[in-house]
Order: structure tokens, then C-alpha cells, then sequence
């Protein structure tokens, strides 16, 4: 076999090396991506059960401070209307509004964290393809150069 034979096998083998190289590295881009965003999606899962407890507690709390509130009036000999009702309605509503704020900041982490989940995969996918339209790119300019190197070295050009 000539020199000029050797040298295209060569030029061609390391195309195809490149070219199976490529597409590992675009797998495993794909893989990394599916597994970030599986681990985002666990997080998300997380959080949602922490808020859940917390949403848990702080109902509680705020029932045992409402309690404490209608057992101070009625300690007092007061009757539950006019100011002492009001006061009760005004801390009903505040102690119900920071458990809606709670809710509201958990939905929107929660929703956060899997949209980032489904980025990520997103993201995978795109490098994905980038390396793979880059790979056939190269082994298509790797076996041109090859062809052509051959031809013009073997006087057939």
C-alpha cells in the first residue's frame, strides 16, 4: 500500500474517531441534562413539602394566637363585638395573610424550580444538536480533505 493510500486511511479513521467522539459528547450532554433537571425536579418536590409543613405550623400558630386573643377579651369580661370583634378580624386577617404570602412565595419557587428543570433539558437538547450538526459537519470536511488529499497526492488530480 502506498504512502498516499496510508495517509487517507488515516485522515479517515481519525474523521470517524472524531466523528463517534462527537456524538459521545453530545449523549452525554443530553444525559447531564436529563439528570440536573431530574435533581431540579426533586428539589422542586422539596420545597413544595417544607412550605407544605410550614403552611402546617404557622395555620396552627395563628389559631393558637387567635384563641389567646379571644380568651385575653373574654378574661376581661368583655364581650366578643364591636372593638374586641374588630381587633379579632383585624388579627384574623393579617395572621391569614402571611399564610397566603407563605403559599404564594412557595407556589412561585416551586414553579421557578421546574421551569428550570424543563430549561435544563431544554439546554441539553440544543447542545445536543449543536455538537451533532457539528459532527457530520466535520466528518464531512474530514473526508472531503481526505478525498481530495488522496487524489491530488496520487497524481489523479
Amino acid at each position: 500500500m502506498s504512502f498516499v493510500a496510508t495517509a487517507a486511511i488515516v485522515t479517515v479513521v481519525g474523521a470517524a474517531a472524531t466523528f463517534y467522539g462527537q456524538q459521545q459528547q453530545a449523549k452525554a450532554a443530553e444525559a447531564t441534562a436529563k439528570y440536573n433537571a431530574s435533581i431540579q425536579r426533586d428539589q422542586a418536590a422539596r420545597e413544595n413539602q417544607v412550605a407544605a409543613e410550614n403552611l402546617r405550623r404557622k395555620t396552627r400558630e395563628n389559631n393558637a394566637r387567635l384563641a389567646q386573643v379571644r380568651a385575653s377579651t373574654a378574661s376581661k369580661g368583655l364581650a366578643m363585638e364591636g372593638s374586641p370583634l374588630a381587633v379579632l378580624g383585624e388579627s384574623s386577617f393579617m395572621l391569614e395573610r402571611e399564610i397566603n404570602d407563605i403559599s404564594y412565595q412557595a407556589s412561585a419557587q416551586y414553579q421557578a424550580t421546574a421551569q428550570g428543570a424543563k430549561m435544563t433539558l431544554w439546554e441539553g437538547k440544543q447542545t445536543a444538536s449543536a455538537i451533532r450538526t457539528n459532527s457530520y459537519t466535520s466528518l464531512a470536511g474530514n473526508l472531503a480533505s481526505a478525498g481530495s488529499g488522496y487524489l491530488t497526492s496520487s497524481g489523479k488530480v
